[in-house]
Parts: structure tokens; sequence; C-alpha cells
């Protein structure tokens, strides 16, 4: 019986030392496989779901690369500046994002990516409607870094905030004015309105308008239509270019459309800066037409004229007149440049 006993606890001895090594194993397969789980092309997996627009996707494709182990520090940091990126950009989660940011610092205190960091935390600050945190932070930030201003023409100070003149040249020309040739009273006017506008606008971020949807859709609409401005000038502007021949050539050939009171022909350097006007319009007009079949082969446009409801073609007032698409394109397709 006592050897019987003797056997039974051998055999139970070698049956828990197999399923310890057995679980051993096992959570050696289980680490190994998580590790597996977490691979670089992850990161890849991201960005292109990203360019999908798939965006909350590639957040979560994004957090699982963050949990490979022992990852590198700075690829780590790397990451969380990209998915803060994405919060900000694409999902308009500025709290995820503000918090994605600080953690880039703490991960990598020397990262090269800091200024970045420092103006998207005051953005986000500011689209959360904490104007007053945002100018603290800005605050912060300007009183940390060595500021040197004897080389810096101070034309304004605002708060904490100094402005240059190489700053307010800047945003006159994003008015689409040219500061050389402005006086300095006319500089002067336009700076005042510029810090008149500026401390009306953090008033009204004080009083929480900043978060209202309407407001965010306004701005969301001008940015989008200040991102349109700006490929149309460089796919299509820019590349726009008349042959002063073929300015002359149209001039021999349309004599007939420029007299003077008299009915005499005028001549060819008085009508030179409307015809070269007149082609330069054509040429862009034939441009944008080209360019804007280019995007609608790419993209699934449809406008389904039947389901929109308007005022009748004869009224009159603020609506304008729709026309018949423009050959090549359907009833339902996007007509190229919109209506004229």
């Amino acid at each position: 019986m006592k050897h019987n006993n003797r056997i039974t606890q051998r055999i139970h001895g070698v049956a828990a030392a197999a399923i310890i090594v057995f679980l051993s194993l096992a959570f050696s397969g289980c680490a190994g496989g998580a590790k597996k789980n977490t691979e670089p092309w992850l990161k890849d997996y991201a960005a292109e779901l990203i360019d999908k627009g798939l965006y909350k996707e590639a957040v979560d494709a994004y957090k699982d690369f963050l949990r490979t182990p022992d990852l590198d520090p700075k690829i780590r940091a790397n990451v969380y500046y990209m998915l803060g990126d994405v919060y900000r950009e694409q999902l308009f989660d500025y709290k995820s994002a503000m918090a994605s940011y600080m953690k880039v610092k703490y991960i990598d205190p020397d990262t090269e990516l800091g200024d970045k960091i420092d103006k998207k935390i005051i953005e986000c600050l500011e689209k959360m409607g904490r104007s007053t945190d945002a100018k603290r932070e800005l605050d912060r930030i300007i009183s940390n870094k060595p500021h040197d201003t004897g080389d810096e023409n101070i034309v304004a100070q605002v708060g904490g905030r100094k402005i240059t003149g190489k700053e307010l040249d800047g945003m006159i020309s994003r008015s689409y004015m040219d500061p050389d040739k402005m006086t300095v009273r006319e500089k002067a006017q336009f700076l005042q309105s510029r810090i008149a506008n500026e401390l009306m606008a953090n008033a009204a971020e004080r009083k929480g308008y900043g978060k209202d949807q309407d407001t965010l859709l306004r701005l969301e609409d001008f940015r989008r239509t200040l991102l349109a401005q700006k490929i149309f000038k460089e796919e299509i502007g820019a590349k726009v270019s008349v042959d002063p021949e073929k300015v002359r050539l149209y001039y021999e050939a349309n004599k007939d459309d420029f007299k003077d009171e008299d009915g005499n022909p005028k001549r060819f350097e008085d009508v030179r800066r409307e015809i070269y006007s007149k082609l330069y319009m054509q040429q862009q007009q034939e441009a944008a037409q080209d360019y804007i079949q280019r995007l609608l082969k790419a993209e699934s446009v449809d406008i389904y004229m039947e389901n929109i409801k308007g005022a009748p073609e004869h009224a009159t007032g603020a609506g304008a007149s729709v026309g018949e698409p423009p050959p090549g394109l359907d009833q339902h397709s996007l007509p190229p440049g919109g209506s004229d």
C-alpha cells in the first residue's frame, strides 16, 4: 500500500512537472505571439488607413504598434506625435491630440519636434475654447526661449506677445496686399485693425463662441476654400502662360472688335493688355476644365438635380441660375469649375 502511494505521488509529481513545462512553453508562445502581433508593418498599415480616410481604424493600429515590447523611445515618441496629428487634423479630438503631444515630450525630452508640438498644443487649447490657457502657454514658451530683440523691429506688443515688422508684412501679404507699396500710416492702420480684430476674437473665445457648431462649420468651409485656392494657383495659375505673339495675332484677326468712339480701329498698344487678359482667362478656364476632369475621374461625384429644391428658374434674387452640364458629363455629374 505504501509502495502504491509512493508510485502515485511520483506520477503526480511527474504530471505536475509536465504541466509546469507545458504552461511555461505556452506562456513563451503567447509572449512570442504578442510580439509578432505588433510587427513594424502596423505603422505602415496605419499610414495607409489614413490615406483611405479610415482615421479611427488608424488610431487603433497606432495603439497596437505602441504595444510593441522594447520599442525604441524615439520611435515610440514619433508614433505618439503622428497619433496626435490624426486626433487633431482628422478627428477634431483636441483633448486626445494634446495628450498625445504631451506624451512625446515625456518619452523623448530632447525631441526635435519640440517647437512643432508647442504650436500644436496651443492650437488644441484654442480649439477647445481655452484661449486664456493658450495665451499662458504661449507666454511660457516665449519666456523659456532665448529672445534677442536687438535685430528685430518690434512694431507692437499685445500682452506678452511681440509683433515684429516682418510679421506685420506677412499679415499684409496674406491679405492680398503688397507691404512694400504701403505707407507707414497705411501699415499702422492695418496693424490697429488686426489687433482690434484679435482682441475681439479672444473675447469671443472666452465666451465659448469658438466651440459653436455653426462657427466651426464656417471655419472648416473657409479652410477648405483656402486649400482649393492654393491648389488652383499651383496646378493652374502658375502653369498658364500667354505667348506675346498670340496677342498680336489675335489683334490682327479681330481689329473690328477694338474701335474708338469714332469707329476707328484702336492701336495695338492701347488694347494689348485687354487682349492679354482675355487670352489668359481663356487658357486658365481650359486648364481648370482639364484639371477638374482629371479629379472627376479619380473621384466618384454625382449630383442629383431632381432632388434639389429651389426657386423657379425665372425667379430673380440672390440665387444663381444653373446651366446644362458641359459636354462629356451626364446630368448627375459635377460640372467642372462650377456654374457660369
